[in-house]
């Protein structure tokens, strides 16, 4: 009873993994491209992008053929390391 109890737990950690929610702070143009990148494979679960006041020049290659499945939102307005938020 005790191993298909333990079994049951290693494999709901694993899947729990999969669906884990993202929040990265970003505050430059390569780090919002890169999160953008990450978030275009992840294959469940959910990516909102805090983004650090600022201007950010990107090109958008590659955004338009995501394959993955995960939700997006991207939140501006954040201070440095977004310790704030003024909106």
């Amino acid at each position: 009873m005790f191993k298909a109890y333990l079994s049951f737990l290693l494999c709901l950690a694993g899947f729990a993994s999969l669906a884990e929610a993202a929040t990265p702070c970003v505050s430059t143009a390569g780090d919002l491209q890169n999160e953008l990148a990450i978030w275009s494979t992840m294959s469940s679960g959910d990516m909102t992008i805090r983004l650090v006041q600022g201007t950010y020049a990107l090109t958008l290659q590659n955004y338009y053929d995501a394959t993955g499945k995960a939700t997006l939102s991207i939140l501006g307005g954040y201070t440095a390391n977004c310790t704030g938020r003024f909106v």
